[in-house]
């Protein structure tokens, strides 16, 4: 335990002596940046089972969502049990989460995928579990780890417009990116839920990237009974609106929700708020280079 020590104290300085200064005026502006982030789920309109899990854990920085392969046996104790395997990793890798966070994501991946393994070994009824994840790990309001494995994904809306920032390890992005399938027929295809990356494999390989963060910034994770069947215009407005965290997650759920949903439908919302945006700096930077072009005017006329 770390042991206190005390600031010592010091005598005011009287008014009257000649060496106190007085002190600036505070600086007023926005509060610095904060994150805040909330999930939600639903079993969908078809599925008896709830196979998708949200993992919220803002202690740790650390937010996923994981699809259970609705093919195979017991993927809802695979999303369950992965979603605690990564979170307990992360809380003993504390020390070097900020230091090396994009290997300390990395290895929780891939621990809960060798845990899916062995747990599949002991248990018969789990033999072949798996799941998908889609996580990140905010490590302060400008920086956040992205990793994924298999089609769940992230977005990123930012100056409402949405970006996607993970790619599909499934059978149809192969095919796009070989020039064999157009994006658009990818979306209609039968296979595009066939996945080629999974947990549950004794070693996976996790795609990961580290991303920039600023105000007004908001992240997304979901499974593809989001992304599969609303499309991404609807899910940039419902992103972009108003409330909280919480609120935009449930938002999002229940938009899934009013459409057809043969599947789980599960999101998780992750806002920088506070701070300056980017079109407040932008102003700032404007006021203060009219300010300088002013004074060199001035010194000039004289």
């Amino acid at each position: 335990m770390l042991s206190r020590c005390r600031q010592p104290r010091y005598l005011a300085p009287m008014p009257s002596s000649p060496r106190l200064r007085a002190r600036r005026p505070t600086r007023t502006g926005p509060p610095p940046a904060t994150i805040r982030g909330a999930g939600a789920t639903d079993v969908g309109h078809v599925r008896v089972v709830n196979q998708d899990a949200i993992l919220v854990a803002p202690g740790l920085g650390l937010y996923a969502v994981l699809d259970g392969m609705g093919g195979g046996p017991a993927g809802d104790v695979a999303a369950q049990t992965a979603a605690l395997v990564m979170a307990e990793y992360v809380r003993m890798q504390a020390r070097s989460r900020r230091r090396w966070p994009r290997q300390v994501l990395d290895r929780a991946i891939r621990a809960a995928s060798e845990m899916l393994f062995w747990e599949g070994h002991r248990d018969e009824r789990l033999r072949g579990m798996g799941t998908t994840v889609v996580a990140c790990l905010v490590l302060d309001p400008t920086r956040v780890v992205i990793a994924h494995v298999g089609d769940s994904r992230a977005y990123l809306l930012r100056d409402r417009k949405l970006a996607q920032l993970t790619r599909d390890h499934s059978l149809v992005q192969e095919l796009v990116d070989r020039g064999k399938l157009s994006p658009r027929s990818a979306r209609r295809s039968p296979k595009r839920h066939t996945i080629t990356r999974s947990l549950g494999h004794r070693t996976v390989r996790p795609d990961v990237r580290e991303r920039r963060l600023r105000a007004g910034d908001r992240l997304l994770l979901c499974s593809d009974g989001l992304h599969g069947y609303t499309p991404a215009r609807l899910i940039r407005r419902a992103l972009a609106g108003d409330g909280t965290a919480e609120q935009l997650a449930q938002a999002i759920v229940d938009l899934a929700m009013s459409r057809p949903a043969p599947d789980n439908v599960s999101a998780v919302v992750i806002a920088v708020e506070g701070g300056r945006t980017r079109a407040a700096r932008s102003s700032r930077v404007l006021k203060r280079t009219a300010r300088r072009q002013q004074r060199s005017s001035e010194v000039g006329g004289q």
